[in-house]
C-alpha cells in the first residue's frame, strides 16, 4: 500500500511540473494522500474521540458541558473525516 502511495505521489509530482499552475482544485497527489492516509487516520481519530467523550462523561455531565465535549471529541474529527472534499487539506 505504501509503494502504491509513493508511486502515485511520484507520478503526480512529475506531471504537475509539466502543467501550468493555474488549476484551482487540489492536485491528484493531495487527493491520494488524503484518501490513503488522512481519511483512515481521521476515522480512527473519530473512534478515539468517542472513547474520550465517554470517559469524560463523569466530568462533563455534572457541569452540563456535554454539548461542548461532544463537539470537541466527536463532531470535529468526524467533520474533518467525512464532510470535507477529497484533497481539501
Amino acid at each position: 500500500m505504501l509503494a502504491v502511495l509513493a508511486l502515485a505521489l511520484c507520478l503526480t509530482t512529475s506531471s504537475q511540473t509539466a502543467e501550468a499552475s493555474d488549476s484551482s482544485g487540489p492536485s491528484d497527489g493531495e487527493r491520494v494522500f488524503d484518501a490513503m492516509l488522512l481519511r483512515p487516520l481521521g476515522a480512527i481519530g473519530t473512534a478515539v474521540g468517542f472513547a474520550f467523550f465517554v470517559c469524560s462523561l463523569p466530568l462533563t455531565g455534572p457541569t452540563l458541558q456535554l454539548d461542548t465535549a461532544w463537539d470537541v471529541f466527536v463532531l470535529r474529527p468526524a467533520g474533518y473525516t467525512f464532510e470535507r472534499a477529497l484533497g481539501d487539506l
